[in-house]
Order: C-alpha cells, then structure tokens, then sequence
C-alpha cells in the first residue's frame, strides 16, 4: 500500500504525497544527560530542526545568524521560565557547536547542557520549534505529548506558542494534560478513542456550541475527567 501511494500519479495520491513530505513529527522526550538534546551538533547539518533536537544547538546558532528576530523571540521565551538564563553561548569548534549559555549576571561564566533541568532543555526545544520563522517551518507540525517535564507556569508558554506557530502551519498536539487542553476552546481539540469491540480507533471533534452548557459550570478537563467528552483510558 506505502508502495502504490509512492509511485501511484493519481490525483489524491499526488496531493497526499505533498502534505506528507511537508509534514514533520516531533518528539522530545530524551532529556536524559546523554540524549540528543543536550549533544553539540554539526554546524553544516542546521536547515531545519531535526525530529528528536539532534541539532538543536546549530539549528539555534543559524537563527540567531539568519532569523535574529525569530532567536530573540526564542531567548525572550527561556528568560520566562527560566529566570537565571541569560542567552545562548553558541561558538562553533572543529565544526560542532554545543548548547552552552551564559546566565543573567554581569560576568563570564559559561554553563553547559548538562546544567539545564530537564524540563528546561524540553522547552527550549519546542520554544526553538515553535517560534522559528514561517520560513523555516513545516507546513505541517505534529508533537508528541510536549507537556512531559515542564513546570504549570511553562504549559501557558507552551500554548501560547502553540497558537503563535499556528498562524504559519498546521500544529498537531498529542497530549494526556489537562493543563494544556484548558488552554484551547473546545473547537480545537479532538478525542481519540479505541474501542475494543470493533477494534477501530475513532478520532471525535468536540463542538463549542454543543458543550456550551456544560462549558458554563466546568471545564474541558473537567468534562474530560467526568467521561463527558470521552478520551478515558482502556
């Protein structure tokens, strides 16, 4: 089937084959001290943000070279939920350049990855992500549960960017938080659900003005804990 989509010259095989090579999926899971986020990366490779941040460090040095208002947005955005830090410290040797930064303070002193929280990496990874320039960005975004790690405060950071990318691709959001769904209007949000006797999995958009009743007494986390929207685990 993956065959006859690749090489089929039919219509619709076409236009699906050009959302899909527009379309990226990522997943920022690995914070851990040897993951990919934290890792210098090859200068040359930093066109586009790869999947897992392997490049995150040359993709952030080619926006502050190329896109300066779109790496000053990304440093404005860290400076929120990281008080301390003060910008990005990205000088290339041999050709890697490594995630280091300076703090807020008038001295020095160059930290490492390794002294970012793991929920700090997380992020500035889907800070980096999300406010790059239309230029740069996929048509077509879709993230992987990117509430894993991070404080309440950074979850409103994390929608209002969500909404920011919006406005230059389709961003698709897989996520379990409650937090991050409250941040959107109903209209937004899809529930995916197995059911167990058919063996399909159903995907249900939920409708504001259907809601618009319960929507007065409680919120959509609320209705989602209450099973009135569905989306319950198996």
């Amino acid at each position: 089937m993956e065959s006859a989509l690749v090489d089929s010259l039919e219509p619709t095989a076409v236009v699906i084959r050009r959302i899909l090579s527009n379309c990226k999926a990522y997943q920022f899971h690995d914070s851990s001290q040897n993951g990919v986020l934290r890792q210098a990366s090859f200068k040359g490779a930093a066109q586009y943000l790869q999947s897992e941040g392997n490049n995150l460090a040359a993709f952030l040095l080619f926006l502050r070279d190329n896109y300066n208002i779109s790496y000053k947005r990304i440093v404005s955005y860290v400076k929120m939920i990281l008080p301390s830090f003060g910008d990005f410290y990205l000088e290339p040797d041999n050709g890697y350049v490594g995630l280091n930064w300076t703090d807020n303070l008038p001295n020095d002193y160059v930290f490492t990855s390794d002294q970012f929280s793991d929920g700090s990496i997380r992020f500035i990874a889907l800070a980096t992500l999300l406010l790059q320039p239309e230029q740069t960005m996929p048509s077509v975004i879709i993230i992987d549960e990117p509430e894993l790690g991070l404080h309440p405060y950074a979850i409103g950071q994390l929608a209002e960017m969500i909404r920011d990318a919006s406005l230059h691709a389709q961003i698709i959001v897989s996520t379990q938080s409650t937090l991050l769904i409250d941040e959107f209007p109903a209209d937004c949000i899809t529930v995916i659900e197995h059911n167990e006797d058919s063996g399909y999995t159903t995907a249900k958009r939920l409708a504001e003005e259907q809601l618009k009743e319960w929507l007065m007494d409680y919120t959509i986390s609320e209705l989602w804990t209450k099973n009135v929207i569905g989306g319950q685990p198996l």
